[in-house]
């Protein structure tokens, strides 16, 4: 009786490690390994967040709300004739004031309730004083960044400290990083090179991508520079994030 009952147990031992063998989803290493993964994507979010600035609370807001699979405050489209108050969250016909930043002003951050937000930045690199032209060549940094994404780029420009048109040079170094999620159909350009100074039309470079997170969320991003004397900056300087704006601006 102690034999069958010794080869019944062996008959289902062999059965289960069977199964491991074709299924191998079945194992608890896959179940650790996915669930480290996706973990690991919530730490990096959250150390960003924090370098950003973000409180604790608002981290924990935003963790959350991703695990639920909901769609960030930050990530929710708005237009240019009907938008969502970052404040209340309801639709207004009012135009949102844009989000910028300036070399007098280098840092501008928007914060939602849900505790996301959108920061803007610029940092000065270089500058090149010529009196006989009365110019100035500037090289600087530009970025923007929201709790799952962040995107720079560098700008090189001359500014007219006279009466001439301010002008961009070139844009390079394209940085982006989605976290937890990936990025697609990114696109950096000089939109308009130079100022038309009469007009208070300004020289535009813009670089422009969409962003997918890992609950499935989709988001346009645009990282915009404008040179131009009637800008209030002592440079004429203003990076924007995510202008909601950008469709009456006169470029795409």
């Amino acid at each position: 009786m102690s034999i069958k009952k010794n080869m019944l147990y062996g008959s289902l031992v062999l059965m289960f490690l069977s199964l491991l063998v074709i299924y191998p989803k079945l194992s608890l290493a896959d179940t650790f390994s996915d669930d480290f993964a996706e973990n690991s994507k919530y730490t990096e979010i959250s150390e960003r967040m924090r370098e950003d600035g973000a409180s604790e609370e608002d981290i924990q807001n935003v963790i959350t709300k991703l695990k639920k699979g909901e769609v960030l405050d930050s990530e929710k489209p708005v237009s240019s004739n009907k938008t969502i108050s970052p404040f209340s969250l309801q639709e207004t016909n009012e135009v949102q004031p844009e989000l910028a930043a300036t070399l007098d002003n280098p840092v501008a951050v928007q914060r939602f309730p849900d505790g996301s937000y959108k920061k803007v930045g610029i940092e000065l690199e270089k500058s090149e004083i010529s009196v006989m032209s009365n110019t100035t060549s500037l090289y600087f940094n530009v970025y923007g960044t929201s709790p799952t994404a962040r995107a720079s780029y560098n700008t090189s420009a001359v500014i007219d400290t006279h009466l001439g048109a301010s002008y961009i040079t070139g844009v390079s170094g394209i940085n982006i990083i989605a976290y937890g999620g990936n990025f697609l159909n990114e696109k950096l350009s000089i939109i308009r090179a130079t100022e038309i100074r009469s007009k208070s039309i300004p020289a535009i470079a813009e670089l422009y991508f969409k962003e997918t997170n890992f609950v499935g969320t989709n988001a346009s991003r645009r990282l915009t520079v404008e040179i131009g004397d009637h800008i209030a900056d002592r440079y004429g300087i203003k990076v924007k994030y995510d202008d909601p704006n950008a469709a009456t601006a006169g470029y795409k």
